[in-house]
């Protein structure tokens, strides 16, 4: 993971107060917020006005979760397929959270005819907020569910998964090696409940029981120390279920190349002059905000070099990201006027 920093710019000062912040650096695996719906959704829709795939398009801003500013957005993911085919449980395309695409950490459809699928998913240094997006191979999904993690202090990338299918299966586990993480699990089937277990720490998101015979269950825990985790699950009956988990781990101690503003500059009436430190040869974007959450922040563009000796490169979309030179170093000058411009933030290019 990469520790966002963040300074003020009319004053010079670093703003390293922020939970983000004080927590990311000590490589603690923090949970900022999570979510999700009380009740399981229905069937697909085919999203863009009727023209676009088959999915779900949830609109998070009145549900009161927020992961932008943070370092990793975690969803999990669970669905009963009507299909009836040889190959059922709606494939999973692409799932995008406020524009941005999040990497597939696990997926699994069930080709017998109990036809679930469940999945997990994840997204590093989340750049800002906006609708959750989920497009599928096909229409035929009755019922689904998922839930959102937003965390803080956790490496990039998934460190292990784990899954099963079966009537009488094991556990899925998976190892932690540092001494602080997250472990998600998700776990789907049809008809027969899928009780949750407090064992081991573990704490239920939710556990849907839907109207057309879908069950559903998502547990999550912080670990407080290396080894090996199972979220436990009581079930009766025969019926196949899947069963998948994943484990992110803690950084640890100080990232080293985080990014970092360590100069800022005023040049001209709105016009400052930054340098940065980070990862050589690395990509960053900029952002500013009326405020330290950066809820969502606003994307700096048009950045441009003072001087062409100035380390770094100055490209990428509308000129907004820099990349820095084989020292890790980087010059590049910024405008900001209006508002949000009181806090900027350097993070990884997504």
């Amino acid at each position: 993971m990469q520790k966002l920093v963040l300074m003020k710019k009319k004053t010079l000062t670093f703003a390293l107060v922020g939970p983000l912040l004080t927590l990311s650096s000590h490589g603690e695996a923090v949970l900022q917020d999570s979510y999700a719906p009380e009740v399981a959704g229905g069937a697909p829709t085919q999203l863009d006005g009727g023209t676009g795939p088959f999915g779900y398009e949830i609109e998070l801003s009145t549900e009161d979760f927020s992961a932008a500013g943070h370092g990793k957005l975690v969803m999990v993911y669970s669905g009963k397929d009507e299909n009836g085919g040889d190959l059922a449980g709606a494939p999973v395309d692409k799932v995008t959270y406020g524009g941005a695409e999040l990497e597939e950490a696990f997926f699994s459809a069930d080709e017998l005819v109990d036809r679930v699928s469940i999945g997990i998913y994840y997204l590093d240094n989340v750049a800002r907020d906006g609708n959750l997006r989920i497009e599928l191979a096909d229409e035929f999904q009755s019922e689904f569910g998922f839930g959102l993690y937003a965390l803080d202090g956790l490496q990039a990338g998934v460190q292990d998964v784990s899954s099963g299918s079966g009537a009488l299966i094991e556990d899925a586990t998976v190892t932690v090696t540092t001494d602080s993480g997250f472990v998600v699990q998700e776990a789907a089937r049809n008809n027969q409940t899928l009780s949750d277990d407090p064992e081991d720490d573990f704490e239920t998101l939710y556990n849907y029981e839907g109207p057309q015979s879908y069950r559903a269950l998502s547990q999550y825990q912080i670990t407080t120390a290396p080894g090996d985790y199972y979220a436990p699950i009581n079930n009766g009956g025969v019926r196949f279920r899947l069963v998948a988990a994943a484990a992110f781990e803690a950084g640890a101690g100080t990232f080293s190349g985080a990014p970092q503003i360590t100069a800022i500059t005023s040049v001209d009436t709105d016009l400052w002059e930054l340098t940065l430190a980070g990862t050589a040869e690395a990509s960053y974007e900029f952002y500013s905000s009326s405020t330290l959450d950066f809820t969502p922040g606003t994307l700096i563009e048009g950045l441009a070099k003072g001087d062409p000796a100035d380390p770094g490169t100055v490209g990428g979309t509308n000129n907004s990201v820099l990349t820095l030179d084989a020292e890790g170093e980087g010059k590049v000058q910024v405008v900001l006027s209006g508002d949000p411009s009181d806090f900027l933030r350097a993070q990884a290019v997504q």
